[in-house]
Formats: structure tokens, sequence, C-alpha cells
């Protein structure tokens, strides 16, 4: 969806209940653990809700191929609206043509359309052969070849452009009027939206803004707020900005400049009065320069009450598709719960997101067992190996396009060079491509000996119970809210022998603002039947079988890695396990358990025994081999209690 769409929506003009809509901004880091540390904090910040993230292009172009695959990952992966910047530095419109129609095709439609820094070493911005002087060449560009799909974003500056600025830090009048001028010629070329460069003198930007519409520019002027989070970065950024310190404010940090907690809680206090009085000026959107730091963005939006840090609201219980390709999504099997983004991989082929109800797996786009994070084709990882190279030797800068950092090049020749010398090392570590942080606690949680099977139940226990914070079968953090409503008997099945990975207890009309089972927003009631997805021998699957026949409402498909089946319901059966009543709206059911689907999902959950877990010990050693076994021998096992009502599904394993 395009940005300028969504803050129309929600933000009114004369509407007493209009909306603030707030968003982030992030930069690619150098590294690729702070790559994966960037989307740990995003899928932190991303559940606040802002109306869309964006992520800079790198000053001299220096992040171009990293900021298309953060793009990529944050409008599919997170599944937030994700706005991309574009740059004309060092880029021929050849180049520019590749950026834009890989992001068109990973489903992104919003770019914010810049000039770009000179590279580093260069004191002024020179137009490429090939390529594009100026933002409003870029932004012509991007109309006359992509008609309407992309919503175009410009930078706006309230102080005038720093070229425009003198060595005495203010520019002339004509110098700003100029500066406007060419701020309207990219509105009228085709940009929508307009997002600000820093300030901390509020009143210049109202006046910025009233400038603005005193030339006829009636587009949404968003400001940038960039917090300050420590003193020398504030002295930098502000110093390549040529932005206005007010007096004020450099007598505040000048006692205490020293002190970075108290810089960055004058930081938060700061950004506060500032997004306060531009509010009560009735501007309804924020934008916050989070330099990839997420406690002061969130403080300041929860001083001004625009989140609370313990009401997190859900519209579906899955993080509902930014990709424009599969608006019309919002029915998914359950299997892949505690696995969104492995479902979107597996899924991103599709060409078709049925609406009202989950489509048919056998269909043939549906993604082979790949895991994502292991399985990419050979010609992505040869790239991603070669990025990992040039990230490990620095030829990224960790920098904005708003702000240079040391960066530093090596020839081209020797990288070649330097890099086959190393590519068998480097490969190794793109291995599994899976976040190293998550790997270290994996390791540290589930790499202890394993004796015999008992000890395999317990560790299954022990994430039942809150005990551990990974599981191999889980892209999420911990116990989610509604499985601590079951944890207890959760953890006294598994002691038995029946190891879950996912499960939701009953629910017979909740509210939908309920804060450990609510989806959809207030004014609604949400339903769920009993679930357990779990492994267990062949033996205990044919007891539980037996038991099953005195319950009626139960039902159940298991599944070896074999594919051998067995089950009480029909192939084609498709059962909605999740359902919401909302005002004016029709009955919306969000989550389905599908055998068809099942059968697909079998095959990774079975494989994530070995990639996930086994392979965490050395070849050969006993607790490998055990688990191995276990893979070979298990089932798996979904069971429903179709009566949400009563909810006997743990009654079944009373006597175990």
């Amino acid at each position: 969806m395009k940005v300028i769409e969504k803050i129309r929506e929600k933000v009114q003009d004369q509407n007493q209940n209009e909306e603030v809509v707030f968003s982030f901004e992030f930069f690619p880091p150098k590294t690729e653990d702070g790559v994966e540390n960037l989307f740990e904090r995003m899928e932190r910040m991303v559940a606040h809700g802002p109306a869309f993230c964006d992520i800079t292009w790198g000053a001299g172009g220096s992040t171009a191929d990293l900021t298309l695959e953060i793009s990529n990952r944050m409008q599919n992966m997170v599944c937030v609206e994700t706005m991309m910047h574009l740059t004309c530095t060092n880029m021929p419109v050849e180049k520019i043509d590749h950026a834009l129609s890989t992001i068109k095709s990973n489903g992104l439609q919003n770019v914010l359309a810049l000039r770009g820094d000179p590279p580093h070493g260069q004191d002024k911005f020179v137009q490429i052969q090939g390529g594009f002087a100026c933002a409003l060449d870029l932004v012509k560009h991007i109309r006359s070849t992509y008609g309407d799909y992309f919503g175009i974003t410009v930078a706006g500056y309230p102080e005038a452009h720093p070229d425009a600025i003198g060595s005495d830090g203010v520019a002339t009048p004509e110098a700003y009027q100029n500066d406007l001028a060419y701020l309207k010629s990219k509105i009228d070329a085709g940009a929508d939206l307009i997002v600000t460069q820093l300030f901390y003198d509020t009143d210049i930007f109202l006046k910025f803004v009233n400038d603005c519409r005193q030339i006829g520019i009636t587009c949404p002027i968003v400001p940038g707020i960039m917090p300050i989070n420590n003193y020398k970065g504030f002295l930098r950024m502000t110093g390549f900005c040529k932005t206005k310190i007010p007096a004020e404010i450099t007598a505040a940090l000048e006692p205490i400049k020293d002190n970075d907690e108290a810089v960055r809680s004058y930081g938060i206090h700061l950004g506060t009065e500032m997004c306060k009085k531009i509010l009560a000026h009735g501007i309804r959107t924020l934008h916050l320069y989070t330099l990839n730091m997420e406690k002061s963005a969130l403080a300041i939006l929860t001083k001004l009450g625009l989140i609370e840090e313990r009401k997190i609201s859900r519209s579906l219980p899955w993080r509902r598709p930014a990709n424009v390709f599969r608006v019309k999504e919002d029915v998914r099997p359950i299997f892949w719960a505690n696995r969104p983004k492995s479902y979107i991989s597996r899924t991103i082929g599709w060409d078709q997101y049925p609406h009202g109800r989950w489509g048919d797996s056998r269909n043939p786009s549906y993604g082979a067992l790949a895991d994502y994070q292991n399985d990419t084709d050979w010609l992505l990882s040869f790239l991603i190996v070669i990025q990992m190279y040039l990230v490990e030797h620095e030829t990224f800068c960790e920098c904005s396009d708003v702000a240079e950092g040391d960066c530093r090049s090596k020839p081209m020749s020797q990288l070649v060079a330097l890099f086959f010398l190393s590519f068998p090392k480097t490969l190794l570590n793109v291995q599994f491509m899976r976040p190293r942080s998550r790997d270290k606690k994996l390791i540290e949680e589930w790499a202890t000996p394993l004796e015999n099977i008992e000890d395999v139940d317990e560790k299954f226990k022990k994430l039942c119970l809150g005990k551990l914070k990974s599981s191999p079968w889980s892209e999420l953090d911990g116990l989610q809210p509604e499985t601590r409503i079951i944890n207890e008997q959760l953890g006294k099945i598994n002691t038995k022998g029946f190891l879950t990975i996912n499960s939701q207890p009953a629910v017979n009309g909740e509210k939908s603002d309920s804060p450990s089972v609510g989806w959809g927003g207030a004014g609604g009631y949400v339903y769920q039947k009993a679930y357990l997805e779990f492994f267990c021998s062949k033996e205990k699957l044919e007891a539980l079988v037996e038991k099953c026949k005195a319950f009626p409402s139960v039902t159940y498909m298991a599944v070896n890695k074999q594919g051998s089946w067995i089950s009480n319901v029909e192939k084609t059966a498709v059962n909605a396990v999740t359902w919401g009543v909302f005002p004016a709206k029709e009955i919306i059911q969000p989550t389905v358990v599908d055998p068809s689907s099942f059968e697909v999902w079998k095959d990774e959950a079975f494989e994530i025994w070995s990639r996930g877990w086994a392979r965490l010990y050395p070849e050969g050693d006993p607790s490998r081999k055990l688990l191995e076994e276990v893979q070979t021998s298990y089932f798996l096992v979904s069971l429903v209690d179709n009566d949400y009502v009563h909810d006997d599904i743990f009654a079944v394993f009373a006597e175990f």
C-alpha cells in the first residue's frame, strides 16, 4: 500500500478524532550480526503499529545491495509497509531501474527519492555519466517509467538544503525561497509526500510548513524527529546537516554532555516536547530517525500517549502482510504459527492469495521444502557470501544518506582476490543463514547432553514452563501470552512423551481487545478451538487414537517422516480453529487446520529435528544420534477439540 494512501486514510482534515500517524527510519548496519540485531529490534518496534518504516540507501550508494535485501525482508518478513531510500549518487539509470524493478517484484510500493550525498572523500555531488543530477530528475523518471505504481516521497529542508546554507549557518532569504520553489517542482513532478530533514527549532519547522502552503504545496509534510542519544553523535549530525541548535538546548546539554544516560533522558524530554508542540498545531504525522535504537523513539511515543508498552494490538492473530500482492490474504494454516517467516518464504511465489479461506497447498506454486534460512539457491548464496565478505572488510559504511561514516575502501582487484582466498571460511558462516544471536541462544539452551528420551521430554517441558527462551521449532522469543494460559497442562503432557511445538487454548467469546488472546481491535469477540500439535512415538499415538474414541469432539491427523498417515478426518476437510465476530463485519476466520497443508508442513517440522537441533551437536555425538532416531520413528500429530465451550482436549491425556 502507498504510504500517502495510508496517511490519508488515518488522518482526515477537520476530523476531531483524527489519528496520529508515526513512522521509523533505520539504516543498514555494517555487519551480519548488526543486521540481525536490527531485525530483532525492528520486530519489537513494528509491534507498536507504525504506518511505515524506511531504510536508507547509504552515503554514496555504499549500501545499495544491502538496502535492497533489508527492504525485501522488512516488507515480506517483518510485514511492515516499507519505504526504500533511493539516491542518484553513483547510480546510472540502469542501476536505478534495477533497484526499482527489484522492490516492485518484492511487493514494495514506496520510494524516498533523494539526490544523495557525495561519496566519501568528495566535497560536492557530481552527476555520474548516465545518471541524474538531482532528486527532481529521479522523481520524473520514476513517474514516467512506472506510472502510478510507486508512492514517491521527497525530502524537505526547514532551514533550506545544507548546500544552500552559508558559512554563517543561515540560508539567505533568496536561497531559502529557491529551495522552496525546487521542493514544489518535485511535488509538481509527481511526488506525493514530504519528510523533513531533522531540526531542533520547532518554530522553524512550523514556519516551513506555512511557507510551503503559501506557495501551493498541499501534500502532507511529515516532521523528521531525531532523538538525542549521545552528545558527540548529536554534534556530528547537526554539524553535517548544518542544523540550527537553539541556545537553550546547548545550555541544557553542556553540563551533562559526558553523562550518556542524562543526555538520553534529556533527548527523550526534548523530543516529546517538540512533538507536543507540532501536534498542537494540527500536524498529525511524526517520523522518528531512530539511528537503529529503539528506547528513545518508543519512550517519546509512550510519553505522547501514542503507544502502550503493555498493550500491543493485533489486526489478526498473525501479522498482516504488507506486500501489495498479498493484500487479500486473510486466512492461514495454523501449523506455521510459530514460524511466520518460514511460511511467507514457502508461499512467496504464489500468484494469488484467496480472500475468505486458505487456498490449496497442492498448487504447484507452493514452495518446495527449503528452510527460508537454510536452502537459498546457489546464486543467492553466492551473492550473500560476497556481500558478507564486503561487510566483514568494511566496504559498507554504517551511515545514512544524511551523514557519512568513516568508510574504508580497497581496489576491486584486491577485494576479489581476498574474497576467493577467504571463500571457504565465509561460506561456512552462511551455511544455515540464520541469525547468529538466535544460534547462540539455541546452543546455550538446547545443546546439552541427552542420555535418553526422558531428557528430550524434559527439554520440551522446560520450554512450555517458560524456562527456555528459544525453540528450534519457533522463530518467536519465549512463551506467547496465550500459551501461558495452558502452559502447566502442556508441561504435564510433555513429561508423558507428547512433545508440543504449537498450541492454543479454547476461547469462547473473549473480548477482542484481550491482552492474551485478542485481535482485530476493540468492539468484537474472539473464539478458538483448543489445538495441540506435537510429536510422539507410534505406541503413544496408537493409545491416543484409542482414547479419542471416547471424545467425539476431538479430531486428529498424524503423519510420520515417511508419510504414513493416520486420521479421523477426510483429507479434503478444512477446519476453522480461530474466528472473530465484529460490528458491521462478516465473521473473520484467520487460522485453519487443513490436511493438505499439514502434509507439506510435516516435511519442515521433521527436518527441524536435524537442521534445527541435532546439528548443534558434533557428528557422531550420542545426543545427535538420539535426536535422529526420534526424527525417523516419531509421528507429528495435529489435535483439535471442536467443542470450544467445554474443552476436553487435555482430558484425552489424563490416563497416560
